[in-house]
């Protein structure tokens, strides 16, 4: 699988460029990846995405002792609903920024605003980011994540207006169901929907089902931007 490597603010990322031919700015899908994974992990879903996108897979800033990257800590000395280390998880999104800014200012080929793609902690940033600079991007899809209120307690006005898509597992043991039911409707009661979707037979995961859902999402939202 061919992909190049650079260095992105501060976060190392692999990425590939649309491989046919593209009139005018391109679409642009950014993957976040899990707790204890790698920027190969999301990447292996590259030939199902889009031919005309450009592609890029980041890494985590945090090194974890038992291999990996992490967005943040997990402290599982305390109570579950107090695992995670906001701080962390704000250094974390403003990494995020400073990449999305090069890409969006600097990138040799102009980029239209990108698709987030995160996967459970990648998740997590990707709805805090999209809460925070809503107009920076075209929307969030936030696979076996939640809404960590803390990192983002009051959405930026125009976040109503920017397309989030969910999805969790009915029998998730990593995440509880019950935490992005909750907190998605903390947003809703926030004026931020999510067209949110539960798989009875998934667990903490990606399934084609979940991933078919997706596309046909993204397709939509890449074909108004």
């Amino acid at each position: 699988m061919g992909h190049h490597s650079l260095t992105l603010g501060s976060l190392h990322c692999i990425y590939r460029a649309p491989l046919e031919k593209v009139e005018g700015p391109a679409p642009c899908l950014i993957l976040l990846h899990g707790y204890g994974s790698h920027e190969q992990d999301l990447y292996s879903f590259e030939r199902l995405l889009p031919k005309n996108a450009w592609v890029f897979s980041l890494r985590a800033p945090l090194d974890l002792a038992q291999g990996g990257h992490a967005w943040f800590s997990i402290d599982f000395e305390k109570p579950r609903e107090d695992w995670s280390r906001v701080d962390e998880a704000k250094k974390s999104l403003q990494h995020l920024h400073d990449a999305l800014l090069f890409l969006l200012r600097d990138w040799e080929s102009p980029l239209q605003p990108p698709v987030l793609l995160g996967f459970s902690q990648g998740a997590i940033l990707s709805c805090a980011f999209a809460l925070q600079y809503p107009e920076w991007i075209s929307g969030a899809a936030l696979f076996s994540g939640y809404y960590l209120e803390e990192l983002t307690p009051e959405p930026h006005p125009e976040a109503k207006n920017c397309p989030l898509w969910a999805s969790h597992g009915a029998q998730d043991v990593v995440i509880p169901l019950s935490w992005p039911e909750k907190t998605y409707e903390d947003l809703k009661s926030k004026e931020v929907p999510v067209d949110f979707h539960i798989y009875p037979s998934m667990g903490h995961g990606i399934d084609p089902e979940a991933f078919a859902s997706f596309s046909l999402w993204m397709h939509r939202i890449l074909a108004s931007t």
